[in-house]
């Protein structure tokens, strides 16, 4: 059954002076950073995640009370994208059985992400 789904577009351009995103701890975590840090394009890389970390926080019925460093990009070898979640999040996505899926593009000056969440509600 499918939970919900979200999706989110931000211009890269808007993230690129926001020093406090840049901050582990607050909307990324340090991983997150330093994965950010060795791409070409560390601000695009960050505004895909911020883009994703909404798209997820849209598909959820009732998404409140959780952190955003509970909810963390990850990347498999060959680069794509997945979620690893922590905090209360983690004990909620198990407890429901949930399965994540998340997509993440860019092109030119946008970051689009999108997520599909299936499982328990």
């Amino acid at each position: 059954m499918i939970v919900g789904i979200g999706c989110d577009i931000e211009r890269v351009a808007a993230l690129d002076g926001a020093e406090a995103l840049r901050v582990p701890g607050l909307v990324f975590t340090e991983a997150e950073c330093g994965y950010a840090s060795e791409q070409p394009h560390a601000v695009r890389t960050l505004t895909g995640h911020f883009a994703a970390k909404e798209a997820f926080f849209k598909s959820l019925p009732d998404a409140v009370g959780f952190y955003w460093t509970d909810v963390e990009v990850v990347h498999d070898a060959r680069r794509a994208p997945s979620f690893r979640f922590s905090g209360e999040m983690a004990r909620v996505v198990e407890k429901r059985n949930w399965d994540v899926k998340l997509s993440i593009s860019h092109s030119g000056e946008y970051a689009v992400a999108f997520v599909a969440v299936s499982g328990r509600s």
